[in-house]
């Protein structure tokens, strides 16, 4: 089950960086900087490429934020093949 991710500082622009204030994610590891992005987080976000804009999207549905969505952080490849996610 995927925790979070690591992304090297070069992966994302400074400029969305600055935007949305990720400053505080950064960490070290091998001498280069990365943007940790955590499930655990206080603020669970995601950064993601749609439509051909990176955005900062919510990750999951913990204690119950949202009511059209079960209450999980993750989904299995199977799910969406199958149509669980299509509504």
């Amino acid at each position: 089950m995927l925790t979070g991710i690591a992304l090297a500082l070069s992966e994302l622009p400074l400029e969305f960086i600055e935007l949305h204030c990720l400053q505080s994610r950064f960490h070290e590891r091998g001498g280069e900087k990365e943007l940790h992005f955590l499930f655990a987080a206080g603020e669970r976000v995601l950064p993601v490429w749609h439509a051909g804009h990176l955005k900062l999207l919510p990750w999951g549905n913990r204690r119950g934020e949202s009511d059209r969505l079960p209450l999980t952080g993750w989904a299995r490849r199977e799910s969406f093949e199958t149509g669980t996610w299509a509504a």
